[in-house]
């Protein structure tokens, strides 16, 4: 979550304003998005949805993106009591560790296709995306013996069993989402307030580290754009509610995120 963008939003949405049907969605030719592109992508593994993006958009309903992350180095570190999720680590087990040490790195691609289409005094936003990721992970936990028994762990001082692991995977995601906006001019800019819903799901091509859980997403978006000079600047907010699919014990998570846009 980025809370300038969000900031920004809020300048812009109290500027004094006047409803009356919204004008195109952008410009023809190239953009180029920071922070979060697509609402599909939000349920993508991280590391597969690039947090920088450049697009053309070939007509006033079709445009399309490209973005990737060419390296992450990611290290987590949970000390003593720490009861292991799945995370896809084959050699360990579900139990109690002193410490646990983990590195990601990871490396991804991905693209996407968008339409715009006007329906009345509304307009449907749709887009599919495809992202292909490689993750690299080493994990060093320390275990305490099985002669310690879990109330003098707190208190023992003694030497820990350290096993280590290195394991990982080449991924492939694809996601699509779809939004219903009624837009409308503010000022001299556009709201575009939607409601929509989006789907992601993920293969594994090789390795063995654990496939992300496909998932789904109900979501509000509320781009707000403004001229400036020669180019517009959208900031592009995404609030929504998710859950894996398929799975009834997962619980709701909720996920808040926003881009910043500027069409060239």
């Amino acid at each position: 979550m980025r809370a300038l963008p969000f900031a920004l939003a809020l300048v812009l949405l109290a500027a004094p304003a006047r409803a009356q049907p919204g004008d195109s969605p952008g410009p023809r030719g190239p953009y180029a998005v920071a922070g979060t592109a697509t609402p599909e992508r939000m349920l993508f593994r991280d590391a597969a949805d690039p947090r920088l993006v450049v697009g053309y958009r070939i007509s006033d309903v079709a445009d399309v993106q490209v973005g990737a992350r060419l390296g992450t180095d990611d290290r987590t570190f949970t000390s003593r009591f720490y009861r292991r999720p799945a995370v896809g680590v084959p050699l360990l087990v579900d139990e109690a560790v002193a410490r646990l040490d983990q590195t990601d790195r990871s490396k991804a691609v991905a693209a996407a296709v968008g339409l715009v289409l006007p329906v009345g005094g509304a307009e449907v936003r749709a887009r599919g995306s495809l992202a292909l990721d490689r993750l690299d992970r080493d994990v060093v936990v320390q275990r305490f013996p099985e002669n310690v028994a879990p109330e003098d762990r707190p208190d023992y001082p003694g030497a820990f069993e350290t096993e280590v692991g290195a394991f990982g995977g080449t991924f492939a995601h694809a996601g699509a989402s779809a939004v219903v906006a009624l837009p409308v001019r503010r000022g001299v800019g556009r709201i575009a307030p939607g409601l929509g819903l989006a789907r992601s799901s993920t293969r594994r091509l090789r390795g063995d580290a654990q496939t992300p859980d496909a998932r789904w997403m109900a979501f509000a978006n509320v781009p707000t754009t403004v001229p400036l000079g020669p180019t517009r600047l959208t900031l592009d907010a995404t609030a929504g509610i998710v859950h894996a699919a398929g799975d009834a014990t997962q619980r709701w998570t909720h996920v808040l995120e926003a881009g910043l846009r500027v069409d060239l």
